[in-house]
Parts: C-alpha cells; structure tokens; sequence
C-alpha cells in the first residue's frame, strides 16, 4: 500500500458526498481512504453506508472525540508508506495523490511532500513564503522550521508557512519513529503543533510548488475559523504551553515567542466576534491580555518591527487595556473599517 489517507468525518452531510466522490476518482491504485466517523448525529452515517462498497473505503465509527481523536483513531489502522489527511467538507483534484507520489519518487521518497490548494470561496491561490524543490536536514533546519510559526517579513507583517496537513503526505514510518501523533487535548491549532513535530523530525522534505493546487478547501460559515468559539483562549494556552516545551530542546525559541503573539491577536480576533455580549467579550479580551505568557515576546521588540496597523493592536497589548481595544475595534467596526482592518493583520495584507 503506498497512501493511507484519513478523512476524519463529523456532522458533514451536506458536503461529505462530494469528498468522497473526488477520492474515488484518485488515479493511483495503492492507496486506501479511511473515513472515520466522530460519532456524528446527523445522515452522516447513512452517507458513509452507501460508499461501504467501494474497494479502497475503509469505514470506522467511533465515539465524538474531536477532529485530533479521529484523525489518530485512522492513523491506528494506516498501511501506506505515506500518510494523509482530507477533511471531509473539502474535496480533491483526481490527479492530487498521483502527482504528490511522482514527485516523491522523482525526489529519493521525501519525508514530508507538500502540494498547495485553493480557497473555493474566492479560488484564491495560496503563496507559500518558501522555495520549491528539495530540502535536506539541514536546509529544513534553517529555511522552514524558522517559519513554521511565525516570523516577520520586510513590509513589517508577521507570517508563517500553511500549517494545513490535508496538502501534505508523511512517510508513516517517520510519523511512528517519532512517536508523533495529534494533540487530543486542543481542537484548534493542532494541525500546526502536528507539522511543528513532524518537520523538526524529518530528514527531507519536497515543496511542489505553489502552481500546484490539487486540494480545495471550502469556506464553511460552521467551520471553526469562521464562527465564534468558547473558550478559544483556554485551548491556545495548552497549545502554547506545548510549543513552548518542544522549542526548548530546540534553537527557535524566538520564534515560538513571537508566536504567543501572533496566536494570541488570533484569539482576540475571535473575542471580537462576539462583540454584541459586551461584557463577555471584554472578560475574553482582559483574560489574553493580562495573561503571564505574553511576558514571553517583549523582549523582542516589536514596536521597531510591525507595521502600522500591527503596532495599533501591539499597544493595547503593551497597556493591557481590554476596554479602550474593545471601543477601538467598535468604533471602526461602525465604519466598515473593523474587518479590513485584522484581516489585514492576520493575513499580512496591506492592501
């Protein structure tokens, strides 16, 4: 078997038969699909019975356990050489898995291969801040783990490489070497805490480029980094605390505390989608604010480094002041302005 991919499945019917159906179409032969059922409440089930019959589906069920619970309860039952992941409201091209295998085999069978996608909400291209081709340990080491989290670029924006393992295939006996396996503690974030294991780990890795957009990912208004979500800043803070104690046997703690930073302007984000609950959102906003781990990125002197709108939001957190960013971001919010404006910072758009 040369591919296990996992499709980690949870009240999703009404795009489930469309994912499905691109992967039964996948050009190359040795490659199983284990879907795995997080104990869904809706037709998910009866959806799944109906592609029972296909050769290369595997079909588990399992109780709810969150997406990171799904995704190692498939990677149990893997028997490919590599390993993948879909996520069950997006779809694939056919030649996805056919194309990423050739350039594997073209490139001594890489640790980790990595293809790009596409939004189909606006068929925006994603642009990688890295080179295509071919990386070695130590080429690894320098040029992408420092930008796994988060670095700044010279227009003053803090970026990172995608951390979407659903564009990537790992070898399975790298992945089981290393004893690396998703966090079932965070349900967000644990995609980049996954790939942060797996690329200090790795001994080679292959970028295809980013032309190469096999993977289409759907803007769902359900999906979690659309709505709001309870206690966001709760689940950062054991994500960040995990990252914290990976780095530290590593050289790149900067980059892990410029990270809390940046994670934590995500956060607040997701604070100020609940603006209408004034008093709530205030309490989120203070308890990010005010919280001893943001300590950890003054010493990096970012208010000689950000930009201009980064810097608005760097001060609030310098002052520490949940109130005044709470009237600043209604106030623009007001003029139309509010959006623009932390997209811009947590996209790293100036336009």
């Amino acid at each position: 078997m040369r591919i296990s991919v996992i499709v980690p499945v949870y009240n999703c019917e009404a795009y489930l038969k469309q994912c499905l159906e691109s992967l039964m179409i996948q050009y190359v032969k040795e490659i199983e699909f284990i879907i795995v059922n997080d104990g869904s409440t809706d037709n998910t089930e009866k959806i799944m019975e109906k592609y029972r019959t296909f050769p290369n589906f595997i079909m588990l069920n399992k109780k709810n356990g969150g997406v990171s619970s799904a995704r190692n309860f498939g990677m149990r039952f893997a028997k490919g050489e590599y390993i993948g992941f879909v996520d069950s409201d997006d779809w694939v091209d056919n030649n996805m898995f056919s194309e990423m295998l050739y350039a594997a085999e073209r490139n001594h069978y890489p640790d980790i291969i990595q293809c790009n996608y596409v939004r189909n909400q606006n068929e925006m291209i994603s642009r990688q801040p890295i080179e295509k081709g071919y990386y070695d340990q130590g080429a690894i080491s320098e040029e992408i783990v420092p930008k796994l989290l988060s670095y700044i670029n010279a227009d003053g924006n803090i970026k990172s490489v995608t951390p979407y393992n659903v564009i990537k295939l790992y070898k399975r006996s790298m992945l089981q070497n290393n004893e690396i396996w998703f966090n079932e503690k965070i349900s967000n974030g644990e995609d980049r805490l996954f790939n942060f294991e797996a690329f200090l780990r790795a001994k080679s890795y292959y970028y295809m480029g980013d032309e190469y957009t096999f993977y289409h990912y759907r803007y769902n208004p359900d999906s979690q980094s659309v709505r709001f979500i309870k206690a966001m800043w709760t689940q950062r803070q054991i994500y960040i605390d995990e990252l914290i104690r990976i780095a530290e046997q590593t050289n790149i703690i900067n980059q892990v505390d410029l990270h809390i930073y940046a994670a934590s302007i995500y956060c607040l984000w997701n604070e100020l989608k609940d603006m209408n609950n004034k008093k709530e959102c205030i309490q989120g906003i203070s308890a990010i604010l005010s919280d001893p781990r943001q300590e950890r990125w003054i010493h990096l002197e970012l208010d000689k480094k950000l930009n201009k709108d980064n810097l608005r939001y760097y001060q609030y957190f310098i002052n520490k002041n949940a109130k005044k960013l709470y009237s600043f971001v209604k106030f623009n919010r007001k003029k139309k302005r509010y959006l623009k404006a932390i997209r811009r910072i947590l996209t790293g758009n100036n336009e």
